[in-house]
């Protein structure tokens, strides 16, 4: 049906009209048991329609509140006639008085992943990305989710950094320690891609050439289109 990460919400949520629109629209139990208690789950529909219905599961003595944490959303939320003030108040009113906790779940940061070429990568390494410019430290190192001490060349890992974004680095950026000739972006390069020559009998066909095409070589000056990093061949 297209949603998967309803899962755990399809444990209580079981109506066909609640798993089609994914929105729970009546409310139902579920028992759960401890070594000391019997807890009973009762799952109310937050949905602006179905408000009388939400005021049966307020007439318990503790309620759990998940509102969103991105950016602008809880403001949205919390603000006057909008649903997450509308439950807080609710719960408040039907005597659910004391507000235990209040917390956002952090994530682990952002995990790049890729192969060491040469050197070694080590946890609270500062590295630097480029072209992209972006400079951070590395919390830790992984393969094949064990930790390193350091990884060497040629291992596939992954590393994770703190206060970086997703949307900071890209898939091609190159990765290289920031206090040891760290990578930079190329404004553009000479490349060498040998001499123009026959692709079947190897016999050299022309000195600079004023067109190529697919399969031949050539010296060329190249300006990128888009920001790369490049290394010489003398390194």
């Amino acid at each position: 049906m297209g949603r998967g990460s309803f899962k755990y919400a399809w444990l209580l949520d079981k109506l066909k009209a609640e798993c089609e629109r994914g929105i729970t629209i009546d409310i139902s139990l579920w028992k759960s048991e401890t070594s000391k208690y019997y807890v009973t789950i009762m799952d109310a529909p937050g949905h602006r329609d179905f408000v009388k219905t939400r005021l049966q599961a307020h007439l318990r003595p503790t309620a759990v509140l998940i509102v969103a944490a991105g950016v602008g959303e809880f403001e949205a939320g919390i603000s006057k006639n909008e649903k997450t003030h509308e439950h807080a108040l609710l719960a408040y009113t039907l005597g659910v008085k004391q507000l235990l906790d209040v917390y956002k779940i952090g994530g682990i940061g952002t995990v790049p992943v890729g192969r060491v070429e040469t050197g070694v990568l080590k946890p609270r390494m500062v590295v630097t990305f480029a072209p992209a410019n972006v400079t951070a430290e590395a919390k830790s190192v992984e393969m094949h989710h064990e930790a390193l001490s350091e990884a060497l060349s040629e291992d596939n890992v992954g590393f994770n950094f703190k206060n970086v974004s997703v949307k900071d680095i890209q898939c091609v950026n190159v990765a290289g320690d920031s206090k040891n000739d760290p990578p930079m972006e190329a404004a553009g390069f000479t490349a060498q891609l040998k001499e123009k020559t026959d692709c079947c009998s190897g016999k050299k066909l022309e000195d600079g050439p004023k067109f190529w095409k697919s399969g031949d070589a050539a010296i060329v000056d190249m300006v990128p289109g888009k920001p790369m990093c490049a290394k010489s061949f003398s390194d």
